[in-house]
């Protein structure tokens, strides 16, 4: 959670966070969505300008090299004191998918928690924001991972494996 600095959020006082002073996004229910569909597809897997301009201090995201492999997902919305906005994403995981070769089976659902601020520029996700869902209809357009192992997490999916 950011820590208010002087009536500020920090992230629009610590130069580090990087905040992206451009105002962007008026809706937060778009901006969710478009960042799970992103995420989704795989676009938050390297550098990406569109995620820092949607999070409140891209410059103190990690840089995981481990990603979730899901096969969809539910998001519900309510309102937070404070001008919040939270968005509850239940997924039906699959597995972790690690070094770009190693896949570790773990089906069941999750649940993440993102928190949308309105912030003088807009809506914002609250960081950090980077765990990323990969779902399984974008290990396509993953050229690096080898097709056996694509095969095998594809497998898992009924209307695939079947």
């Amino acid at each position: 959670m950011q820590v208010a600095v002087g009536g500020a959020a920090a992230y629009l006082t610590d130069s580090s966070c990087a905040f992206d002073t451009n105002g962007h996004y008026h809706d937060p229910v778009a901006l969710v969505n478009e960042f799970l569909s992103r995420d989704e597809d795989g676009a938050f897997l390297k550098s990406d300008p569109w995620f820092d301009g949607a999070t409140t201090c891209p410059g103190h995201e990690p840089g995981p090299d481990t990603f979730v492999i899901i096969d969809g997902r539910h998001v519900t919305f309510d309102t937070l004191p404070g001008d919040t906005v939270r968005a509850r994403v239940t997924y039906r995981r699959l597995g972790l998918l690690g070094g770009g070769t190693h896949f570790d089976v773990d089906t069941g659902e999750s649940v993440r928690e993102l928190k949308v601020v309105n912030t003088p520029f807009g809506w914002r996700i609250l960081s950090p924001a980077l765990n990323q869902h990969v779902d399984v209809d974008a290990l396509s357009a993953l050229k690096w991972l080898p097709d056996s192992l694509r095969r095998r997490i594809e497998a898992l999916v009924p209307r695939r494996g079947a």
